[in-house]
């Protein structure tokens, strides 16, 4: 049984209430869903998988793309972070996450280009997050004609 959907507005909504009536700030949010996604991708992975890379977006959940880079490292996994819009581009939280990794030297690139053609790689998504679904113009990988 897969998990039930939810609209943009109702994400929308569902942060303001963390933030707004319980208090829970973003970067809380970002640590928890970035932790929780590093245990996923960990569990997944097997022996062979000796590359993990993480697209990140712009946003928070760039952001927790970025935590859970951070974490995977601290797991003693091989971590590139691919950012297609750059540094620069990164929010205030996200940035911050960003500055955290540096400190751990981890390998930050803003090109596809670097990443490897093998089997035994995993790539996390944390590239768009509902605020993509404000845009409908955006599109990560290049169309061929």
């Amino acid at each position: 049984m897969g998990l039930p959907g939810i609209t943009r507005e109702q994400m929308v909504e569902v942060d303001r209430i963390m933030v707004n009536e319980l208090g829970i700030s973003v970067e809380l949010m970002m640590e928890h869903a970035g932790l929780n996604l590093a245990r996923l991708a960990a569990q997944l992975m097997n022996q062979k998988q000796a590359k993990v890379w993480v697209v990140a977006g712009s946003g928070n959940n760039g952001g927790g793309g970025l935590v859970a880079a951070r974490r995977l490292v601290g797991w003693g996994h091989d971590v590139t972070v691919v950012l297609p819009k750059g540094a620069l581009g990164l929010r205030s939280i996200p940035l911050a996450q960003l500055r955290r990794l540096e400190g751990l030297g981890v390998d930050i690139t803003e090109s596809f280009q670097t990443m490897s053609e093998t089997k035994d790689s995993m790539i996390l998504d944390a590239y768009s997050g509902y605020g993509l679904l404000a845009s409908s113009s955006v599109s990560l990988i290049p169309t061929t004609t």
